[in-house]
């Protein structure tokens, strides 16, 4: 069933502001969703990497060494700070594997392998270079192959079909994902801070299952 501006208002208003983090793909529609979020009832703001990518100094513009670090260290001030609900996150390989070396708790979002013409289709519309085009469609199952296999793509994963972009329904549903551990790691006296975190909370509930005879 669809959420309602009301229903995410009456949600916001029971839970602390948590700053859940969804990575999402270029194309899935980051920025329009970020924009019109409030309209929804819902915060959420896109940390777009390209600004952290170079940096000026005495020697001019270069590319930033600390690239990552500074990245991360923006995703963290970002969440302490209570002002979202959501945080949208990059794409790229290397900040999903240093969200995953940092036991960061995130989630994915990412088209279907077959919808690399649909991307293109978008990205070309949304007024990206040649060169980040060219690097995009060869870049296109390298990273369809890193989230079909699951590597660092968080703790749930979001596949579109055709036609979808993130919506209010689905990054619903990720808050509440992020929710339900926070409730089942209560009743067990965890705290969900980390990805070890969830793993425990799976770990605890799985051998409290029933075995099916």
């Amino acid at each position: 069933m669809p959420f309602t501006k009301e229903q995410m208002v009456e949600y916001n208003e029971s839970y602390h502001r948590d700053g859940v983090l969804v990575s999402a793909f270029a194309g899935t529609g980051k920025t329009y969703f970020s924009l019109h979020s409030r309209e929804l009832g819902i915060r959420v703001i896109d940390l777009d990497h390209e600004p952290f990518l170079s940096i000026d100094d005495a020697r001019g513009r270069r590319q930033n060494p600390n690239f990552v670090s500074d990245y991360l260290a923006k995703i963290r001030e970002l969440q302490d700070s209570g002002h979202y609900d959501v945080i949208l996150v990059t794409y790229l390989d290397q900040i999903r594997k240093a969200m995953t070396t940092h036991d960061m708790i995130f989630q994915t979002v990412y088209p279907g392998r077959k919808l690399l013409p649909e991307y293109v289709m978008r990205l070309s519309r949304s007024g990206k270079t040649n060169a980040f085009m060219e690097n995009f469609m060869d870049s296109w199952d390298s990273f369809m192959d890193d989230f079909e296999a699951k590597k660092d793509v968080g703790f749930r994963q979001f596949v579109l079909e055709s036609g979808q972009y993130l919506s209010l329904d689905l990054v619903s549903e990720a808050r509440i994902n992020f929710g339900i551990y926070k409730s089942f790691g209560g009743m067990a006296q965890i705290q969900i801070k980390t990805m070890s975190d969830i793993r425990a909370v799976d770990e605890l509930y799985t051998h409290a299952k029933p075995k099916e005879k």
